[in-house]
């Protein structure tokens, strides 16, 4: 006797589509990733507030400025981001290429 598995198809969770905005920096148009598992919610990569801990508004940057913005503005960088595990992560994104050019 064989064991197979058959998958349902219909079990699968509905495809969300990426949730449009403006970077602050450079006001292009970018998608920001929908995130499943435990966080079901759009990604936080994008969210200025999320790596400078700021409370006001909700600005968010697209991955080209992010990467300049790690790249070529570090004091800026280290005045802006003060958690060093956001930085080791930012830093980690754009060595590994997470945050590879739009």
């Amino acid at each position: 006797m064989t064991n197979t598995k058959t998958w349902r198809t219909d079990l699968k969770p509905p495809k969300i589509p990426p949730l449009m905005v403006h970077c602050f920096r450079c006001n292009k148009e970018f998608g920001i990733k929908w995130v499943g598992g435990k966080q079901q919610a759009y990604s936080k990569k994008n969210s200025w507030a999320y790596w400078t801990e700021e409370t006001e508004g909700d600005k968010k940057i697209c991955n080209s400025c992010l990467l300049n913005f790690y790249k070529n503005e570090k004091k800026l960088f280290w005045e802006k981001v003060k958690n060093p595990s956001r930085r080791n992560v930012l830093s980690g994104y754009a060595i590994n290429g997470f945050l590879s050019r739009d």
